[in-house]
Formats: structure tokens, sequence, C-alpha cells
């Protein structure tokens, strides 16, 4: 995994314990959101690699 993935990697995992220890609804869906559009950039350099 390169360098930039596993900082997104990090990134996602401490957002996923943040989504799992809190109630209120507006910051979950927004939490999920930031790590949806993480999960794609991630896709997006491993795609990238590829080529």
């Amino acid at each position: 995994m390169c360098d930039k993935c596993q900082g997104l990697e990090k990134k996602i995992e401490r957002y996923r314990r943040v989504v799992s220890s809190i109630n209120d609804r507006p910051t979950i869906d927004r939490l999920n959101e930031l790590i949806k559009d993480m999960e794609d950039e991630k896709a997006k350099l491993h795609l990238d690699q590829q080529r």
C-alpha cells in the first residue's frame, strides 16, 4: 500500500471510531460522507497506479 493510501486509511479508521462513539446524526452523516470520499480517492489512486 502506498504512503498516500496508508494516510487515507488511518483517517478512515479514525473517523469510523468517532462515528461509533457519538449520537449526533448530522455529524455521523457528514463523517460517513467524508469516509466515502476518502475511499473513492483511495480507489482512484489505485486505478492511476495501474495505468
